[in-house]
């Protein structure tokens, strides 16, 4: 492993950054999904055999545009110190 930081690790930290005031239950909810996805993304890379039409990819796209989403609605403040919020949907 050449990172500092475990995938795991960058995950808690961007849901930090990006949920402030996320529940515990909510946030344990999104990691559990999100280690879920990474045990099966490794078992792949690693050779496991797998069938595509079982593959979570609705689980997948659902958290993505979750994350994606709310990084939309996050103001860049060190890009811009002003930038207004773009009011757009988190959930």
């Amino acid at each position: 492993m050449k990172d500092k930081y475990r995938l795991t690790d960058k995950f808690i930290a961007v849901t930090a950054v990006l949920f402030p005031s996320i529940e515990d239950a909510e946030a344990e909810k999104n990691y559990s999904d999100f280690c879920k996805l990474k045990e099966l993304r490794d078992s792949i890379f690693h050779g496991e055999p797998f069938s595509e039409k079982d593959l979570p990819v609705h689980e997948m796209a659902a958290l993505l545009r979750k994350y994606v989403l709310a990084r939309i609605a996050t103001p860049n403040k060190g890009l811009n110190s002003d930038a207004p919020i773009s009011g757009a949907p988190v959930s």
